[in-house]
């Protein structure tokens, strides 16, 4: 059955899915861009604006937990035990079914909304993976694999700063200030000021999601809601439950964050005359449907995708987001790499890897003006 929704929480999810959808539509915002043009080309200025976000998403997100008015250690990202094996082996399924499917969760939704069907097949298939391991076949075996390799920490507080030993304060401004300082250091390798702001903007909205569900939304008289924000993989599951059994799980945030990102994703592409149907071949079906998969499955396995546990996990300074994020960065390049060696083979998949790595170097108009011709690359399939 459907459970009785809460208006913040639906209206929230909505406005915050709907920026997400336009600001990532336009600035080709997707965390495999930042590794495909880092590894492909030295191009860093996709991974800067991931940089920024990270930093405006801890920041903001410290701040709404030392001021009491939201309770962070509360959302399961810090709470319970450590599954490191979870976070990295899912991780990197994740990362490389990401570069099978042409995207992440997010930046599938994108190309969804933009008119591309092969984007809509990987996304069906993240969603069908997700939900046979978050409620479905797989489920035995991801709760199994978790009581073998989950760790408790002994403070309770699976967080960095407790790990360090240092306050959450502290460490959050640490850890935003290491992120800035990347950005300083490395930005003679070009930079855009169009995707910083892009990132600073999807920060803020992570940092919204948790002020919306964690303050807005709470009701003493109805009980209080376990406070959540940004991810895109578990929504897709959850949709996937609900579609097919009409059970919904969740409390209608997510649901509403996914429709959102369509629908700002739709318009922007549409005032910006970037919507276009483009069809799928066999071929790419197969690539579609396997790698959506994977992302579905290693997301549900890590705990979140390269969204959820990359940028709400990590504004949280949860030691499973860290580990989850090493996990997608190392599957991403093990499939980049994949990707180059079948294409310098000349293999049967090589007009296809072709084409995929030609997507990679289209150019990102308004960025990169400044830069030689080689480096101007947009990072993630159009």
């Amino acid at each position: 059955m459907v459970q009785e929704l809460n208006l913040w929480l639906i209206g929230g999810g909505l406005v915050i899915g709907l920026l997400f959808g336009a600001v990532a539509q336009r600035s080709r915002f997707c965390v495999l861009a930042a590794v495909s043009n880092w590894v492909l080309m030295r191009d860093l200025r996709q991974a800067h604006a991931y940089l920024a976000a990270v930093a405006v998403a801890v920041v903001g997100t410290a701040t709404l937990e030392l001021t009491g008015l939201v309770p962070i250690a509360e959302t399961g990202f810090r709470s319970g035990r450590i599954d490191w094996f979870g976070a990295l082996a899912g991780g990197t399924l994740f990362g490389f079914g990401a570069v099978l499917a042409g995207g992440c969760a997010g930046r599938l939704l994108v190309r969804s909304a933009e008119g591309s069907l092969g984007a809509v097949v990987a996304l069906v298939a993240a969603g069908i993976g997700g939900a046979a391991c978050a409620y479905g076949v797989l489920e035995p075996v991801r709760v199994q694999l978790h009581n073998v390799f989950a760790v408790g920490p002994a403070s309770g507080d699976a967080s960095i700063a407790t790990f360090l030993g240092l306050s959450h304060g502290w460490a959050a401004a640490l850890f935003a200030t290491a992120c800035v300082l990347a950005i300083i250091a490395t930005v003679r390798r070009g930079a855009s000021i169009g995707l910083l702001l892009a990132g600073v903007v999807v920060g803020a909205l992570v940092v919204g999601g948790w002020w919306i569900s964690g303050s807005l939304a709470q009701d003493p008289f109805e009980g209080t809601v376990r406070p959540v924000s940004m991810t895109f993989v578990g929504p897709l599951a959850q949709t996937t439950q609900l579609v097919t059994t009409g059970e919904q799980r969740g409390s209608g945030f997510h649901l509403a964050l996914i429709l959102g990102v369509l629908g700002g994703a739709v318009v922007s592409a549409l005032v910006r005359r970037q919507f276009r149907w483009v069809g799928i071949r066999p071929g790419e079906l197969v690539r579609a449907v396997v790698g959506g998969g994977f992302v579905g499955v290693g997301a549900v396995f890590a705990g979140g995708c390269n969204i959820g546990q990359g940028l709400t996990g990590m504004s949280t300074l949860s030691i499973s987001a860290l580990l989850a994020v090493i996990g997608i960065g190392t599957g991403m390049r093990i499939g980049l790499v994949w990707l180059m060696r079948a294409e310098s083979t000349q293999s049967t998949l090589g007009p296809r890897l072709t084409k995929f790595v030609q997507q990679l170097r289209r150019p990102f108009a308004g960025t990169s003006a400044s830069l030689p011709e080689s480096t101007k690359v947009v990072g993630c399939c159009n």
